[in-house]
């Protein structure tokens, strides 16, 4: 798993540094910050006066932390030259407390949050589950989240299977490929929500996930996983069963 930040160096550049946290390796890119629109990163980094001018540039900044080199402590130049460790350390730090600060706010407003995402099942599965990959990026430190599930094909009335999956932005597809993966995982989906597989080395998790009879399997790259973070997850497929 990579953690990505974007340093914000003028008003032209930014510098993607790509964190690999299985070979701990450090490896940073100059880019046009035009190209903020299009690229995945966890931390945006910068100047006070260049971070409030960012939103006005991309779209996809919700779950974005934005750090500036004052409350760092620290200089742009400083910033572009931190070891692999020291980056690592603080781009973690500042993630576990963007995920706890989402984790008691999903605590505090739990039961509008619930009858919210709920209704949305009944109304809209497409829509409903662009709000669960949204929540899981934002209730997790995670990458690349994939969400299969069946749904019904409109023009024939009969199931199929389907993936919602992206880094930046959630986009549909389906293929036969996502019946076969469900299949293997076929005798996990005996509970609302229960982690099946989590590799805490090569950062990855699966999850098996049930609505009434509806199973879901999550799959998605994650820095770590705590024992709040899978009590807010069991907690939301519970209060979705009927």
């Amino acid at each position: 798993m990579n953690l990505v930040n974007a340093v914000v160096l003028n008003d032209k550049q930014i510098a993607l540094q790509k964190l690999n946290l299985s070979t701990q390796d450090l490896k940073s890119e100059i880019l046009d910050i035009q190209s903020l629109e299009d690229n995945f990163f966890h931390l945006l980094l910068g100047e006070n006066e260049a971070l409030d001018h960012v939103p006005s540039l991309a779209n996809n900044l919700t779950n974005t932390v934005f750090l500036s080199t004052e409350q760092l402590d620290t200089t742009l130049e400083e910033l572009q030259k931190m070891p692999f460790e020291k980056l690592e350390a603080i781009t973690t730090k500042t993630l576990r407390n963007w995920s706890l600060a989402n984790n008691l706010s999903m605590i505090e407003n739990f039961s509008a949050q619930i009858n919210h995402i709920k209704d949305m099942w009944i109304k809209d599965r497409d829509h409903f589950f662009e709000e669960l990959w949204f929540l899981l990026k934002q209730v997790l430190i995670c990458s690349d989240v994939k969400i299969i599930f069946r749904d019904l094909k409109p023009e024939k009335e009969e199931l199929r299977y389907t993936c919602l999956s992206g880094t930046t932005r959630a986009e549909f597809s389906s293929g036969d490929s996502f019946e076969l993966l469900m299949n293997e995982y076929k005798a996990e989906f005996d509970s609302p929500f229960k982690i099946t597989e989590y590799n805490r080395e090569q950062f990855q998790l699966v999850a098996c996930a049930k609505i009434d009879q509806s199973p879901i399997l999550i799959m998605m790259n994650i820095r770590e996983i705590g024992p709040l973070q899978q009590s807010i997850l069991k907690g939301i497929f519970n209060g979705l069963q009927s």
